[in-house]
């Protein structure tokens, strides 16, 4: 088929189920447009999902909350399973009482596991960051690149893989707003982290 007509679709690329939508946008030449209209067909599903605490005993898990122990200021970088290697995932974390330190929420490739007092720049060349207090996004150690939104305590901050691109990208999100910062080319295998 070589035409919309030919597929009966009247105004909306939607109508064409998701298969064919795939294949379809799988030939876009540009990932921003193709990531635009994958976005629409994405759903969000919860996933399970496990915490990864650093050693030295620095944080307390209740719930899905992470907090310091009573007196401590000590880096502390969570990483959790699975490890992400298809599909579409997205991960979100809102930070609380975080006005001294700076805070970073990202991917990491699946060997990356923090110990006490190590920041997600102590790996930084396997991350993908999205940096607090000035929205930089860091990739490389010591490189960060600007033009996201500054990030602050109590937005909610998600970060979404697409994996099924020949190209997988990892974009940012603010309260909902996509970021217009994003990275290609990550790793076939990953993990969120805090």
């Amino acid at each position: 088929m070589t035409s919309l007509e030919e597929y009966n679709v009247e105004k909306s690329l939607i109508g064409l189920g998701p298969d064919v939508l795939m294949d379809l946008l799988n030939e876009i030449e540009y990932i921003e447009d193709a990531h635009q209209y994958k976005s629409m067909e994405n759903k969000k599903y919860p996933v399970d999902s496990t915490a990864i605490l650093p050693t030295g005993g620095d944080l307390n898990q209740q719930g899905l909350t992470f907090a310091h122990t009573k007196g401590n200021i000590n880096a502390s970088t969570v990483v959790f399973d699975p490890i992400i290697s298809d599909d579409f995932y997205y991960f979100e974390g809102v930070f609380h009482n975080h006005w001294v330190r700076y805070f970073d929420i990202g991917i990491t490739e699946p060997s990356v596991l923090y110990g006490q007092n190590e920041g997600p720049q102590r790996y930084g060349e396997n991350t993908v960051r999205y940096c607090s207090g000035n929205g930089q996004i860091g990739h490389i150690f010591r490189y960060e690149i600007s033009g996201n939104e500054a990030l602050t305590n109590e937005q909610r901050i998600g970060v979404e893989v697409d994996m099924t691109a020949t190209t997988r990208t990892v974009h940012f999100f603010v309260n909902d707003v996509e970021q217009p910062v994003f990275v290609i080319g990550i790793p076939d295998k990953i993990r969120f982290f805090v």
